[in-house]
C-alpha cells in the first residue's frame, strides 16, 4: 500500500514504480488472451466495472478524502487520464488491486498506470475487494497534458494474483 500522505509526498514513488513497470512490462504482454471492451462496462473476469465517467485530472485522490489519505500528486507536464466508475466483485473471495496491471496506449507509447478501489464513503483507497462486494474504483493513467490514450489496458491472472510483469492470463483492451 502507498505510504500515507496528507497534501504532497507519494509522487515520486509512483513515478518510481511506474519507471520499474515500464521495464518490466516492456511493450506487450506474451500470452495473454486480448479482450476489446468499451462502452460502460469493462469485464474483468469476475469483477464488473460500470463506467461512469472519463476525465483529465491534475491528481489522483479519494472523492472525499479525511484526515491522511492516500495520493497520487500533479507532475508537471502530465496529467491523469482517469475512468471513474463501480466494481462489483462475482467471486466468492475477496481480490487485491495489486493482481492487475494497467497501461494506456498514446501514441504509439505505452504509459503506466492503475487500479484502485476505494471505500464505501469514498474518503481512502483500500487494497481489496471483498465478495459479493461493490466499491468505486478508479483505472487511471499518467499522460501528456491532454493526450486521451487510445486505449486502457488492464491485465489480470485467471486467480488475480499478481503477474511478473509479462505474463499475465488477460488483458482486457478499453477504448
Amino acid at each position: 500500500m502507498w505510504s500515507r500522505c496528507m497534501v504532497r509526498g507519494c509522487g515520486k514513488i509512483l513515478i518510481l514504480l511506474m519507471a520499474v513497470t515500464t521495464v518490466t512490462m516492456g511493450c506487450g504482454v506474451e500470452g495473454a488472451e486480448v479482450i476489446e471492451a468499451s462502452g460502460d462496462t469493462i469485464e474483468l473476469g469476475q469483477i464488473t466495472v460500470t463506467v461512469e465517467g472519463r476525465e483529465f485530472r491534475d491528481q489522483v485522490e479519494p472523492d472525499e478524502p479525511i484526515g491522511y489519505y492516500n495520493l497520487y500528486e500533479e507532475h508537471e507536464g502530465y496529467q491523469y487520464y482517469v475512468i471513474a466508475g463501480t466494481a462489483q466483485n462475482h467471486s466468492g473471495g475477496s481480490i487485491s488491486s495489486g493482481g492487475f496491471a494497467v497501461t494506456g496506449e498514446t501514441g504509439g507509447k505505452r504509459e503506466n498506470g492503475k487500479l484502485v478501489f476505494m471505500d464505501e464513503s469514498r474518503s481512502e483507497f483500500v487494497d481489496e475487494i471483498e465478495a459479493e462486494e461493490s466499491l468505486p474504483c478508479l483505472i487511471f493513467v499518467l499522460t501528456g497534458e491532454e493526450e486521451e490514450p487510445e486505449s486502457v489496458n488492464i491485465f489480470f491472472n485467471g486467480n488475480y494474483r499478481a503477474g511478473d510483469g509479462r505474463q499475465f492470463d488477460y488483458e482486457v483492451r478499453y477504448s
